[in-house]
């Protein structure tokens, strides 16, 4: 069902340009990536469309792993932990200075609230292992969707390549076999206007996938994969994604080239074996617990992911902190303010900081959806 304010008639006005799928959680914001929702572009813009945003998406994703690098960050998409705790002010609201400046309403209005179902992927925690054709070990964390198979699950078979990546996976590249069987696990890309359920009933159905590996190639990390349509009734198989370094690295070995820069190119396509699995996450686990109250997020929460760092608190948490502080309780990243001239001040700052450490695309698109 659509949300409040969505006329469930006109689809067209909840698409997200950036996950470039519908988004029924929000009337006016992806709950997903943070994205202003607009009306989808019709089927002769889309292909152009599409084109212009990867390439614009994959400079900026250049540019902020540079950033992250330069920052001692980790290969995980950019979005590696740089805070180990909680500010001490954050447990206090009450405690903090006289010069705080409250969130603005605009922006606390624009922040999606999510409620935490069974199969939340805050709940779960994913991780893909391949080897390479010297049997070196990559192990990759992955974000599970929040449809499927419900964790725990565990299954090891041989990964191969979808073709096309994006889009109707209709066939696997070909590859040398093992002497015996081995379950398949078809490995895709996000993209192309097809569902994330489609992709994934598609590869069991027509190639005999035992699970999906959805390699990611967005700006957006942690990625939430849903079932916005319903159309995952009939799927047996799990699907995980992988960020875009990752998926770049499950390409790489897949062609032969090991620990290369990846790509789609290469005619060496060789038998890389490959396990996954998903389990929940520990109740002790930094990422499934608020780090305001720190109590452990549970079934029938509800939660607000900031869009400007993307990390996640109770609402009631977050709200009691952002209606008298403009900072991210865990990180301390400063979001938007109503005192205009505390604002301007900040908006500068940032884009000093950032235009010496590199862009930081997800975080100006916000501010250009908040101010213009």
């Amino acid at each position: 069902m659509a949300p409040s304010g969505i006329d469930e008639t006109d689809v067209g006005s909840v698409w997200c340009s950036i996950c470039q799928e519908d988004c029924m959680d929000h009337p006016k914001v992806c709950t997903i990536c943070g994205t202003e929702l607009q009306v989808r572009p019709t089927a002769s813009t889309a292909s152009s469309t599409t084109t212009n945003n990867d390439a614009h998406r994959n400079d900026a994703w250049l540019e902020r792993a540079a950033s992250m690098a330069a920052m001692g960050g980790g290969g995980d998409g950019g979005m590696e932990e740089v805070w180990q705790e909680a500010p001490t002010e954050a447990m206090d609201p009450q405690a903090a200075g006289a010069k705080s400046h409250a969130t603005s309403k605009a922006c606390l209005e624009m922040i999606p609230r999510i409620p935490i179902v069974q199969g939340s992927s805050l709940l779960h925690e994913g991780m893909v292992t391949i080897l390479d054709s010297q049997k070196k070990a990559f192990c990759l964390s992955a974000c599970v969707a929040e449809f499927g198979p419900k964790p725990p699950y565990s299954i090891t078979g041989s990964i191969v390549l979808a073709d096309p990546l994006v889009g109707k996976p209709v066939a696997v590249e070909k590859k040398k076999t093992d002497s015996h069987e081995r379950p398949v696990i078809v490995y895709v890309e996000r993209g192309g206007s097809i569902t994330f359920a489609t992709k994934a009933l598609w590869a069991q159905e027509e190639l005999g996938a035992s699970a999906v590996i959805c390699g990611n190639n967005v700006n957006v990390w942690p990625y939430t994969m849903r079932d916005s349509k319903r159309e995952s009734g009939p799927l047996r198989i799990p699907i995980l994604m992988v960020n875009q370094t990752d998926a770049s690295q499950i390409k790489a070995v897949c062609h032969g080239s090991g620990g290369g820069s990846g790509g789609d190119n290469g005619d060496d396509h060789v038998v890389v074996s490959c396990s996954l699995s998903a389990a929940k996450l520990d109740s002790n686990q930094n990422a499934n617990s608020c780090a305001v109250c720190c109590a452990s997020f549970q079934v029938g929460d509800i939660v607000m992911r900031l869009p400007f760092c993307a990390h996640t608190f109770h609402e009631t948490c977050a709200l009691t902190w952002l209606t008298k502080h403009n900072t991210c309780p865990y990180c301390r990243w400063e979001l938007p303010t109503d005192d205009e001239d505390y604002d301007r001040e900040r908006r500068r700052r940032q884009a000093t900081s950032t235009s010496n450490s590199g862009s930081d695309d997800h975080r100006r698109d916000w501010e250009i959806l908040l101010f213009g």
